[in-house]
């Protein structure tokens, strides 16, 4: 094989584990499976190798087969896969595996890293993440040596294999996707270790790093729930990794022997939730959790163990190619099950905890079927309800199973402590803080998901439960509908008649002004000295009259005076200081209450700013004169409208303003009185006097 591998292999390789692993549990419970039963769920070109490793299971569960009639018992038992195997070796069984567990030390190095020892000198050298496979250097001799077998012959660490270095192999305990794990005794420090052999060997450089990637995430972990790795060793052209031998069973075997409480099952997980916790502080993710690779040994402790698909969530840069699943399909999250491997982190897990616990809950998995119809499910669905497949599972420990399993990671438990705390709190007869997704949302979602299904679930309920009154309701929405158009067609008609004769008047009464306009001959030398008189009169006391317009209380009698002095001001050519009256005038009929006064002094106040050029300034008091409006259709709101269209600087703004101006005159038009007894209202709205002396 070249040095990159394909993803296409590495899924051969897990796809054989998941088959072998289902095997061997038959195998256990003395079901008797037939290999041919079980051929059909891998590709053709992987079926040889599938029989080699299931025939090997099944001589290791057989009691009338010796170690010398494994050919001839194949034959005998099953002629019509002999072809199959014609080019390949049949493994051969082991001894059992009922010795007691042995614990030791690991290798004294002063590092919680992964060692292999040296070939020339023996010394214990550390493989650090960068360390290339193919050229380890020992810092004590100074030799290099390689992990990858360069020679072109082909030798398997199967079976066959009595000894390994300074191991004697005792028994096979189990055969992986990627290799077969041994129990073997180490004659140096004379232990019971468990060894994990690769099942071929002449590896490339990318597959030896795959396999030592167990180790190295293993290595770095201390913690009582996690089965440690003691070294990597290799003999000729097989690697090797050496960890603790755990005699116990699995957590799959475990909750299959016999019903267990729940009470058990939330105790069993709470060390599982310390291991995982104790990895993701390290910085691994397992990526792999499921009860097969839980230990409980005999002491009734689970022990978190099998690595082999770990990534680090920092320092380290992934095997993983994205859009390649890794996992077991029956408990990878979702963005493992869309190939999303550099977004897989320590929620992955936390998914995979959450599967694990809905099995041991209900016996059952939340998503069924093949592999491919497992993924697809667990990216289209929601997985169902713990209690509507077991109703007594307790609500609380479904509400923290469900959240775990939540599709979008944000939603999860965002650490395994959280879920540790939660099945604590259960435990001890307190409230979890999970609360359970209402019946509403759980439809919501649903209809995301769907949204074609669900419009077409939608509309077909209400034509069944109101259709017969649907008809009826709509035709008499129809007829009432016609009926205020008719009105409406009515008095728009009536509405245009009125303004068309309000234009005819405005037109004459604008003819009148310019005509009174043109009689006064001699007005510019009366202006000339009323001006002088007043610029007198505040040359002598202006300041006299601010001081004590600055000590009233009454904000309305204020409000005049500030109006009577800048009507004085504007008429002595001092437009800045009136301004500041009118503002002044402003915001003391504000606090009065006399609103139309207001509205009409911020006129006044942005007609004078804008003929000083202020037109920012204009534009503001525009904005507040307009607030006071309130959208009311009025002479002054004509005003201020046409007003802001000539200060406008950009034409859309201007186009806006002019548009609003002749809106509002066509509403004002709309309303005019028609009563001769309103003509002094009219003439007051159309005609404000001027301000002067």
């Amino acid at each position: 094989m070249s040095g990159r591998e394909s993803p296409s292999s590495l899924y051969n390789e897990q796809q054989l584990d998941g088959v072998c692993d289902r095997f061997e549990q038959a195998a256990k419970k003395s079901q008797q499976p037939a290999i041919e039963d079980y051929l059909g769920e891998v590709a053709e070109e992987l079926q040889p190798e599938l029989v080699r490793e299931l025939w090997a299971i099944e001589c290791h569960y057989a009691t009338d087969i010796g170690p010398d009639e494994i050919e001839q018992a194949f034959r005998e038992r099953h002629p019509e896969l002999v072809s199959l195997v014609a080019d390949m070796t049949l493994v051969a069984p082991v001894g059992d595996d009922s010795d007691r567990t042995i614990e030791a030390p690991r290798l004294a190095t002063g590092s919680a890293a992964l060692h292999i020892r040296c070939p020339h000198c023996s010394n214990p050298v550390e493989l650090l993440p960068d360390v290339p496979v193919d050229d380890v250097s020992c810092t004590n001799c100074g030799s290099h040596f390689s992990l990858v077998d360069d020679s072109s012959s082909y030798s398997s660490a199967g079976p066959s294999l009595k000894t390994l270095g300074r191991f004697e192999l005792l028994a096979r305990l189990g055969v992986g996707g990627f290799g077969t794990v041994w129990k073997a005794h180490d004659t140096e420090l004379d232990r019971v270790v468990a060894v994990k052999i690769p099942r071929k060997g002449n590896l490339s450089t990318m597959e030896v790093e795959h396999f030592l990637r167990e180790a190295r995430a293993a290595a770095q972990l201390r913690h009582p729930n996690i089965v440690p790795v003691f070294e990597v060793g290799r003999e000729e052209n097989t690697v090797f990794i050496i960890s603790e031998y755990v005699l116990g069973e699995s957590l799959a075997d475990w909750m299959k022997s016999q019903r267990r409480s729940v009470d058990e099952i939330a105790r069993v997980c709470i060390p599982v939730t310390e291991a995982l916790a104790e990895a993701h502080a390290a910085g691994v993710v397992h990526r792999d959790l499921k009860p097969s690779n839980i230990m409980i040994d005999n002491s009734g402790k689970p022990r978190l163990m099998d690595f082999g698909l770990a990534k680090r969530e920092i320092g380290e840069v992934t095997m993983t190619i994205d859009g390649f699943v890794v996992g077991t399909p029956a408990y990878m999250s979702p963005e493992q099950a869309r190939g999303e491997g550099h977004w897989t982190d320590r929620r992955t897990d936390i998914y995979s905890l959450g599967v694990m616990l809905f099995h041991l809950l209900t016996d059952e998995l939340p998503f069924r079927g093949s592999p491919a119809m497992q993924i697809q499910a667990r990216l289209t669905s929601d997985p169902p309800q713990p209690r509507s497949l077991d109703p007594s599972v307790p609500r609380d420990l479904a509400t923290v199973c469900l959240k775990c399993m939540e599709v979008d990671p944000n939603r999860r438990y965002q650490t395994a402590t959280e879920v540790g705390d939660e099945l604590r709190r259960w435990l001890d007869g307190k409230p979890v803080l999970a609360r359970p997704l209402p019946a509403a949302a759980r439809a919501w979602r649903w209809a995301k998901r769907r949204p074609a299904l669900a419009t077409v679930l939608l509309l077909a309920a209400l034509l069944a439960i109101g259709g017969p009154t649907a008809a009826v309701w709509l035709e008499a929405q129809r007829r009432e509908i016609a009926r205020r158009l008719d009105e409406r067609n009515t008095l728009v008609n009536q509405r245009e008649a009125d303004r068309l004769e309000l234009q005819q008047q405005v037109a004459s009464l604008e003819q009148r002004l310019e005509l009174l306009k043109g009689n006064m001959p001699e007005g510019a030398q009366v202006e000339a000295w009323r001006a002088g008189l007043v610029r007198s009169l505040l040359d002598a006391r202006y300041d006299q009259y601010v001081s004590q317009l600055g000590q009233m209380e009454d904000q309305a009698a204020a409000a005049e005076l500030h109006l009577a002095l800048a009507d004085l001001l504007v008429s002595a050519d001092r437009q800045p200081l009136a301004a500041e009256h009118y503002r002044a005038a402003f915001k003391s009929l504000g606090g009065s209450g006399n609103q139309p006064k207001q509205i009409e002094v911020g006129l006044v106040l942005a007609h004078l700013l804008e003929s000083t050029g202020d037109k920012p300034a204009a534009l503001e008091v525009l904005d507040q004169v307009q607030e006071l409006l309130d959208g009311v259709a009025t002479i002054p709101s004509v005003e201020q409208a046409m007003l802001r269209a000539s200060l406008e600087q950009s034409g859309e703004d201007r186009s806006a303003s002019v548009m609003q101006a002749g809106q509002s005159r066509l509403e004002v038009e709309a309303d005019w009185p028609t009563e001769v007894q309103d003509l002094a209202k009219l003439r007051d709205q159309l005609l404000p006097r001027s301000r002067g002396p």
